[in-house]
């Protein structure tokens, strides 16, 4: 039977859980650093197993960053939408992708419109809004402090500034005037270095302003954004020299990148003399500076984490530590040598995953959340975990408070978030991460066996399922939130078949593949485990790919190639994922290893020529040469030669390869590294091809259909004859 409750009954009960609301809505927090690599946290070194990255004992304790995941939630697989951090912020501040706010790039100003979680907090619960600290949301300006006319619901903003890296701060007593300088010029600093340091004034100016607001008995929500451990690597004492005794190696990760077992993903593939290599790992190693730096960046950290304990202390002694929110997070992360890199800007963890740490005393429980979350999922989450009404927002981000209020101690739940750069797309779920890029072939990662990101797991088909399902939600987020390889023109779904590896070949010490096409190593390839490893390079591979490309934006196999060749085969990336549809070889069995799916080999069928060829040779013969007969035959051409060859008949590509890689500096920089760009060239591929052939016994060849195509036919003689062939159909 159903019960009828009084209406004064209900209303009351309307009015008790309002009053409620209200009472328990909770301060907010919010410590964002720059540029932390999250393997610099005690409490994420202890998840990750991984407790010595740099070296036997080089590590920097923060048990005041730990405390807050040991109260509270930790999240193992929280990563920015973009590891920059203009787009980065503007996400997080706004729960939407960097296309829709306009941050796209570095030094962009943020569109006047966006809404933020702080406008939310101001207008629909009355909360006083802090900014302090860095913002790189206003353009160009800099430093550009308090800007009143763009706050974007930080009403008190008074000590943000839009962007730069000073080490010194300083306020005049008198004017309020806030001067910045570098460390350099420290001695114009009329404070005391410990106050004008750049952490320790933000945090001065941060607990300046709760102090007010808990005098005036309101609600405040801070947001406190440090520019430290960014670059410059300079910290002030004791810091700059608790780190002394520590000497850093670079991680396994950069050992075999600059070893190339394996070779990094085409993305940041770098070049580097192999012999050399074990010698460039130990100058980097014993390079002063290089230590320095990795030892103050430590002392940074250290700085950040003493601030954390002050907090912790100031919120306690102000009665404000069970009702205030604290989230510890970063815009995005840095390498620090993993991988042979540093900075951001990549994909990789250590670059794209940042530490995000909410303690909510009362309310959330200790637990470890491993379900992937992004920048475009705080503002929602920050907002329900609060308990604030933001109906009527487009987020495109998701609240992930119920997940951080559940009572379960671990949390690991099936959903896929994006990552984007300029010349990558990626998705990540619990466990893996796929990568497509403009330059090369998907890469798939298994962060569970493969926690160093080191392994392609791609072209295994045990992984097939996994590639289907993070490739089909990839594809439409790229569209979707306008990533900018919306507009690249092709992009590899699946590993080629006849695309060779960019490792170091393992029976061919300190040599790769594209070695093999210069004249004093062909004969490399006569080496079986050689020609088998770099089977393209080789000439033994001649074979269409099986699965799709993506081509201006549609789905393309190489049969879709084979029928519209003139729109497709002047394109180099297509011409190599679809070399027998592009007539760039002749289909026989290829002794390549390869784990993707193959194809059927396919004979080229002949065509009629117009007159007899006669193809000259320098090899005596004990027969005369015998004409082919300009009748159309049901077999294919023949070229004549007394020389047995095993090798598929190759025309040698007169297109440039497509990697040339600067070498990265050692010496972390203020900037993301930047890859001068190695993509090949759109326009088509002009024949013939006046490069001799790659393999002395393979005569060049080419067809094509409806048109004449002149070529050069090398014989080992000094004579080059000129042949035109008219082919038809």
């Amino acid at each position: 039977m159903k019960t009828i409750y009084p209406l004064h009954l209900v209303r009351f009960s309307i009015l008790l859980q309002a009053i409620t609301a209200i009472i328990e809505q909770p301060n907010l927090v919010i410590i964002m650093t720059d540029e932390h690599n999250l393997k610099t946290l005690g409490c994420y070194r202890e998840l990750f197993n991984d407790s010595f990255v740099w070296g036997e004992g080089v590590e920097v304790k923060t048990p005041n960053i730990d405390s807050l995941a040991r109260d509270g939630a930790i999240f193992t697989n929280f990563n920015t939408v973009a590891p920059l951090c203009t787009p980065s912020r503007a996400s997080f501040l706004s729960g939407l992708y960097p296309h829709f706010t306009g941050a796209i790039h570095n030094h962009q100003a943020m569109y006047e419109d966006v809404v933020t979680f702080a406008d939310i907090l101001n207008k629909r619960a009355d909360y006083q809004t802090g900014y302090v600290g860095k913002w790189h949301l206003n353009g160009d300006e800099k430093p550009g402090f308090s800007n009143k006319e763009r706050h974007f619901g930080f009403h008190h903003n008074k000590y943000q500034f839009n962007r730069g890296h000073w080490k010194l701060f300083d306020e005049d007593p008198h004017t309020g005037e806030i001067n910045v300088y570098e460390w350099k010029h420290k001695h114009k600093v009329k404070s005391e270095i410990k106050d004008a340091y750049v952490t320790d004034f933000l945090f001065g100016k941060g607990f300046k302003f709760m102090k007010k607001r808990i005098k005036e008995d309101k609600k405040f929500a801070l947001m406190l954004s440090i520019p430290d451990p960014h670059g410059p690597n300079i910290i002030r004492p004791p810091y700059d020299t608790m780190y002394n005794h520590l000497n850093f190696t670079l991680p396994p990760s950069a050992v075999a990148a600059y070893h190339r077992k394996p070779a990094l993903p085409g993305w940041v593939l770098r070049e580097n003399d192999l012999e050399k290599a074990d010698e460039m790992i130990k100058s980097i190693e014993n390079d002063d500076k290089w230590q320095t730096n990795m030892r103050n960046y430590f002392g940074m950290v250290k700085l950040i984490d003493d601030k954390v304990g002050e907090l912790l202390s100031f919120l306690e002694k102000s009665g404000q530590d069970e009702n205030t929110i604290i989230v510890f997070t970063s815009d995005h992360g840095d390498m620090m040598g993993e991988h042979g890199r540093y900075n951001k800007g990549n994909p990789y963890q250590s670059s794209a995953g940042v530490p995000f740490i909410i303690r909510y005393p009362g309310r959330v429980t200790r637990k470890v959340i491993n379900t992937a979350h992004s920048s475009t999922d705080f503002a929602p989450t920050i907002l329900g975990l609060m308990g604030i009404d933001y109906s009527g927002i487009a987020f495109q981000g998701t609240d992930a408070s119920d997940e951080i209020l559940s009572n379960a101690t671990s949390s690991t739940l099936e959903q896929v978030r994006f990552i984007a750069g300029s010349k990558y797309a990626a998705a990540v779920d619990r466990q893996y991460k796929l990568v497509l890029s403009r330059y090369g072939p998907p890469w798939l990662f298994d962060l569970k066996e493969d926690p160093n990101e080191i392994i392609n797991y791609s072209g295994n088909p045990s992984y097939n399922g996994i590639m289907r399902k993070l490739r089909h939600e990839l594809r439409n987020a790229i569209e979707m939130y306008k990533f900018p390889l919306v507009n690249e023109n092709v992009i590899y779904l699946s590993q080629p078949l006849c695309l060779d590896s960019k490792d170091q070949i393992p029976d061919l010490s300190y040599h790769v593949c594209s070695d093999l096409t210069k004249t004093q190593y062909k004969d490399k390839c006569d080496i079986e485990s050689v020609s088998k490893f770099c089977s393209d390079a080789c000439n033994i591979c001649c074979k269409d790919s099986v699965e799709s490309l993506l081509h201006e934006g549609k789905l393309k196999t190489c049969e879709d190639v084979k029928n519209e060749p003139q729109q497709n085969c002047g394109i180099y990336r297509i011409a190599k994922f679809c070399p027998v549809a592009c007539l760039k070889c002749m289909s026989k069995p290829s002794t390549a290893p390869n784990n993707s799916p193959t194809i059927e080999n396919t004979q080229v069928p002949s065509i009629p020529t117009e007159s007899p060829i006669t193809l000259p040779s320098n090899i005596p013969t004990e027969s005369p040469i015998t004409l082919p007969s300009s009748i159309p035959t049901e077999s294919p051409i023949t070229l004549p030669s007394n020389i047995p060859t095993e090798s598929p008949i190759t025309l040698p590509s007169s297109i440039p390869t497509e990697s040339t890689i600067t070498l990265p500096s050692s010496i972390p920089t203020d900037s993301p590294i930047t890859l001068p760009s190695s993509i090949p060239t759109e326009s088509p591929i002009t024949l013939p091809s006046s490069i001799s052939a790659v393999r002395p016994t393979a005569v060049q060849s080419v067809l094509s259909v409806n048109r004449s195509i002149s070529y050069t036919v090398a014989s080992t003689t000094t004579v080059i004859f000129i042949l035109t062939l008219h082919l038809c159909v």
